[in-house]
């Protein structure tokens, strides 16, 4: 992918400014585990519906539902559709999930316990190499990505509706 590799030419890896740091493929994957296991009082996230099949291939989905059974309490809106409802199906039963068509268009982004986030800043994509993410470790912008996460899930339906029209 020829974004992807000017992409890495332009930011270095692992390379931080003002608490923002980026991360590609699977440090991506491997620094959003890490901080789903820390978690101890909530995630937001939005997250593409292709994104939903990704993290659960990737047990980033399974890690969260491991801190749900531990209290953590864990938001999520995403585009429920055919091709992940079975997923969306297991996940709302451990986390309050919503559907908002046209997620896949939002910036999507996960933050945990108000203190550190990931902005995903590659398009959806099931190749997990191809992902490219920001990690951000400034409590002002993890605000701001919150506050847009409410208003996202004012305008967002509860899921059990819409897994029951394509069940």
């Amino acid at each position: 992918n020829k974004v992807l590799a000017l992409f890495k030419g332009v930011i270095k890896e692992n390379k931080s400014h003002d608490g923002v740091t980026t991360l590609f493929g699977d440090q991506l994957f491997e620094r959003m585990k890490a901080l789903v296991s820390q978690s101890k009082r909530e995630i937001y996230r939005v997250i593409s519906g292709t994104g939903l099949i990704t993290n659960y291939n990737n047990g980033i989905i399974q890690e969260e539902l491991k801190a749900s059974s531990r209290g953590v309490m864990v938001f999520v809106i995403t585009d429920i559709n055919m091709e992940n409802v079975n997923i969306a199906l297991k996940y709302s039963k451990n986390v309050e999930l919503r559907h908002l068509s046209g997620s896949n268009f939002m910036t999507r982004f996960v933050t945990f316990d108000s203190k550190q986030a990931i902005v995903i800043a590659s398009n959806p994509s099931l190749i997990q190499s191809e992902y490219i993410g920001l990690y951000i470790d400034n409590k002002h912008l993890v605000k701001a990505l919150e506050n847009s996460f409410k208003s996202f899930w004012e305008i967002a339906i509860p899921a059990k509706p819409r897994i029951s029209e394509l069940i």
